[in-house]
């Protein structure tokens, strides 16, 4: 069963990259199908990259219950990194939580890109700088959250039916547990960007 898996996806990536190269001729990638701890296998494998996608199907593999808390060693790394859920196709929305001006035209360009609604969750009050409010795409829906916290992301999520949610890059806050447990809960795919 798992090499039927594997072959499936080696076809779905291959696709991917010839698609990508078509583009983006410097993007370096490569597939492994490995086994053992899946933190330590990732850290082993991802190493020399600075963007890592990892596919999730928590369905077919019966592994939602506490799936994301494996990935927080993972989460913890200097990188950007996106789960995908399954499916990628549902959800209507691009959540992102705050973030710089570059976080907020990355989002808006996914956004566009997929033909979704862009919904940015602001820092709680009085945090918000004059700066980022002024990058804020036309067309947004804006969202003021009370704080931080799963709950109030997650519900935010679900009423707005996110497809994905962008994590922005920050040192304020320690959001690999965050993520891990956002992954559990959330039906929608999860992009962590990387401080740069």
């Amino acid at each position: 069963e798992i090499a039927g898996e594997a072959a499936a996806a080696r076809r779905t990536f291959d696709d991917v990259t010839r698609a990508l190269a078509r583009e983006h001729e410097h993007i370096r990638h490569r597939f492994l199908v490995t086994r053992g701890q899946t933190v330590a296998e990732l850290n082993r494998v991802t190493e020399d990259f600075d963007f890592v996608l990892v596919a999730r199907g928590l369905r077919a593999s019966r592994l939602r219950a506490r799936h994301g808390q494996s990935f927080i060693g993972v989460l913890e790394q200097p990188k950007s990194m996106l789960f995908v859920n399954e499916p990628w196709a549902s959800g209507s929305s691009v959540v992102v939580l705050d973030g710089s001006v570059d976080t907020l035209r990355a989002a808006a360009r996914l956004a566009e890109l997929e033909d979704l609604r862009l919904v940015v969750a602001n820092s709680p009050p009085g945090s918000r700088t004059s700066a980022r409010s002024a990058a804020i795409p036309a067309g947004a829906v804006e969202r003021t959250l009370t704080d931080w916290e799963e709950e109030s992301i997650a519900d935010l999520c679900l009423a707005e039916d996110a497809r994905l949610l962008i994590v922005p890059a920050t040192g304020q806050f320690h959001w690999a547990g965050l993520i891990a447990s956002l992954m559990d809960r959330l039906p929608c795919s999860v992009l962590k960007l990387a401080e740069v």
